[in-house]
């Protein structure tokens, strides 16, 4: 009953939450997110930014304690919506993109993660806010299920129709067309398993306001850009390297960051 009545506060708007601090209250995971969202609104209505901070904060430990706890992904969605208010927007990001994974169509989570990304500055050819797991045109085409799947369909059905006029006619010329159809339906189909079967690429973002990426695992190589990398960079993780991350940007280009100032999703 507990956890029934946790997961209909989570889409409920703080503001009609209660708060309750005593110790025995806090234990109960109803009334810790009730504390957690009460926090977050007296922060909102707070004039003094560093006692809104502190509230923040206050707000922002009891949903890391729960989310910890219970997983949930839209405890990850409360806690990037605290961390924009601190201006983390790289552990926004983080978040931000733990919900959008396993709430693929909520509107609030996807306008957030926009809304995050488009803060960010200094991006390295990101063209805006594209997404850190599929920025290959190839790749997110693939990643269109709708769009791959009617593809595949319209093309299985034609290798069909083209091999009964084979049958009908027994012309060269739609026999050599039944081969192409055939083929071209194969590599979609072996194309669209691999896409959606093989493991998806680790991802993450960096957390700090300035991380420099260097061409090589250490501070003795040149850095990569004449700029540091900016808080909430997305990047997909290629290698591992002591407390180097080798890692690919969203434009494509390839440096090494020190683990530290990243999150990995």
């Amino acid at each position: 009953m507990r956890i029934f009545l946790l997961l209909i506060l989570l889409f409920v708007s703080p503001s009609g939450l209660a708060a309750a601090e005593s110790p025995l209250a806090a234990a109960r995971p109803e009334a810790e997110l009730a504390a957690a969202a009460d926090f977050f609104q007296e922060a909102l209505a707070q004039a003094d930014p560093a006692e809104a901070a502190a509230l923040f904060h206050k707000a922002l430990w009891r949903y890391e304690r729960l989310y910890a706890e219970y997983g949930q992904p839209q405890l990850a969605y409360n806690i990037g919506n605290t961390y924009v208010h601190l201006g983390e927007l790289g552990r926004a990001i983080v978040n931000y993109r733990r919900a959008a994974a396993r709430l693929p169509g909520d509107d609030n989570v996807r306008h957030n993660l926009a809304h995050a990304r488009s803060l960010r500055q200094g991006q390295h050819g990101e063209n805006g806010a594209a997404s850190a797991l599929f920025w290959s045109p190839w790749r997110n085409w693939l990643a269109s299920s709708d769009l791959a799947l009617r593809l595949l369909a319209g093309t299985y059905l034609a290798f069909w129709l083209v091999l009964a006029a084979w049958f009908r006619w027994r012309r060269g010329f739609w026999a050599r067309l039944t081969m192409g159809l055939g083929l071209l339906t194969l590599v979609m189909a072996s194309a669209l398993a691999w896409q959606r079967l093989r493991p998806e690429p680790a991802a993450g973002v960096v957390v700090v306001a300035e991380l420099v990426a260097r061409q090589g695992d250490g501070r003795t190589y040149e850095p990569s850009f004449a700029e540091p990398l900016a808080d909430g960079t997305e990047f997909i993780l290629l290698a591992r390297r002591d407390r180097w991350l080798q890692v690919e940007l969203l434009g494509g280009e390839s440096c090494w960051l020190p683990a530290r100032g990243c999150e990995l999703l």
